[in-house]
């Protein structure tokens, strides 16, 4: 599919999927719970969009929406509140440790893993384009593989693990 095709469905599926999102109040209780790993409301209900539009394109092409898993979740949010308050971004941590490494000392055991990490955006939708919009993070975003996610969320700081177990 050439550039500018794939940007008009990306647009067209953002913009069906904002409408939609538009159509919940900001309090919505039929948005997917997303456990403890937000520490305020706002938080929360950032990651409960995202995990909403990971899904919903997940089923538009034809894949099994992920299962929210709260140990990659609390992973998640553990990683990206490292990233904001240590000063740095990127998949391999200060002292060496890949998401891999991380979710192995977390005690999670996986057949296959993957991770998405996003700086500076302030919505869920935002991260959500962006992904789509970069073929590596689309690629585990599309994944048929995986099962089961978690997404955190720490000072504009995003982390998206996701597992098969």
């Amino acid at each position: 599919m050439s550039t500018p095709a794939r940007s008009r469905l990306v647009m067209s599926f953002l913009l069906g999927l904002f409408t939609s999102l538009n159509a919940f109040p900001a309090t919505a209780t039929h948005l997917p719970a997303c456990g403890t790993t937000a520490t305020d409301p706002a938080s929360a209900h950032k990651i409960r969009l995202l995990m909403l539009a990971v899904n919903q394109h997940r089923e538009a092409i034809g894949c099994k929406p992920l299962i929210w898993d709260e140990r990659l979740a609390r992973l998640a949010r553990k990683y990206s509140e490292s990233m904001a308050t240590k000063g740095f971004f990127g998949h391999i941590d200060p002292d060496g440790n890949s998401p891999f490494d991380r979710m192995h000392h977390a005690g999670i055991h996986f057949l296959a893993a993957g991770e998405n990490l996003a700086v500076g955006q302030t919505k869920g939708i935002q991260v959500f384009g962006d992904w789509l919009d970069s073929p590596p993070h689309r690629a585990v975003i599309e994944n048929r593989v995986y099962t089961h996610y978690g997404i955190g969320f720490y000072r504009n700081r995003w982390s998206y693990l996701c597992a098969r177990y």
